[in-house]
């Protein structure tokens, strides 16, 4: 969040992201006053199937009105995309004193990248359940999706 919101509204931004968890408490609230009659009967699976829609609205906003992180897609190799979302960036947080990217920033930032990631390193799914790594992973997926 921090890298994506200009400088002036960060603070703000932080701190109405964090809000939207007690919004979504009173949400469920909400939902759960209309939906059940009491805490053993009513209609549970509405409940449910409600606050799945709204669970998905949130991915849904993000894909469509954030971009992606600059520094994600630069260690990507996807140098035009970075650099167009660092200038949108430049732009926003500095109006019409900000200037693009030069070639030589350019330059930089595509060695920085080189300097910093291998393409042969890159992780998959599959990685993840080797045998140094096959423990830990089934322990983190067990506490995550299990508890």
């Amino acid at each position: 969040m921090t890298e994506i919101v200009p400088l002036v509204y960060r603070g703000k931004a932080i701190i109405g992201m964090n809000a939207f968890t007690s919004v979504g408490k009173l949400v469920a609230l909400f939902l759960a006053f209309f939906c059940l009659e009491d805490a053993k009967s009513g209609d549970w699976r509405l409940l449910m199937l409600l606050n799945g829609i709204i669970a998905l609205l949130g991915p849904l906003c993000i894909s469509i009105f954030f971009y992606e992180s600059p520094r994600f897609l630069i260690a990507s190799a996807k140098y035009d995309e970075g650099f167009a979302i660092l200038n949108l960036m430049g732009q926003a947080n500095k109006g019409y004193l900000y200037t693009n990217l030069s070639q030589q920033e350019m330059e930089t930032l595509i060695s920085w990248r080189e300097s910093h990631f291998r393409d042969e390193d890159r992780a998959s799914i599959k990685s993840l359940f080797t045998e140094g790594m096959r423990g830990v992973t089934t322990r983190l997926w067990l506490a995550w999706f299990a508890i």
